[in-house]
């Protein structure tokens, strides 16, 4: 379990809207995946955006959400966090997530 705060070193927020003093079981980039207590990062893709899941992610129990938009309606209970680009985002969310585990490659 890690603080959301702890996660989001070097992730580029641009805007926050809640607190970043929670703690974090997992972070998820599919909303299917997404359990109580978990970070849901809404990544955009080819054949999907990740922002349309937002909803689903946060009834399947989400705490936060990273996304490069707020959705229109905001959930009282989440957290939420804007960034340029969620899946650079993503990538140093899992980096703080695992303790940076190529610094300690020779």
């Amino acid at each position: 379990m890690k603080q959301l705060k702890d996660l989001l070193y070097k992730a580029g927020i641009e805007e926050l809207k809640g607190n970043t003093n929670i703690n974090i079981i997992n972070v998820c980039f599919n909303s299917a995946d997404v359990k109580a207590g978990d970070l849901f990062v809404a990544v955009r893709g080819t054949k999907t955006d990740g922002h349309q899941f937002i909803n689903s992610a946060i009834t399947n129990g989400a705490v936060a959400v990273v996304c490069e938009q707020f959705p229109d309606e905001l959930n009282e209970n989440v957290n939420y966090i804007k960034v340029k680009d969620t899946a650079i985002a993503l990538s140093y969310i899992s980096i703080n997530y695992f303790d940076n585990p190529s610094s300690k490659l020779n």
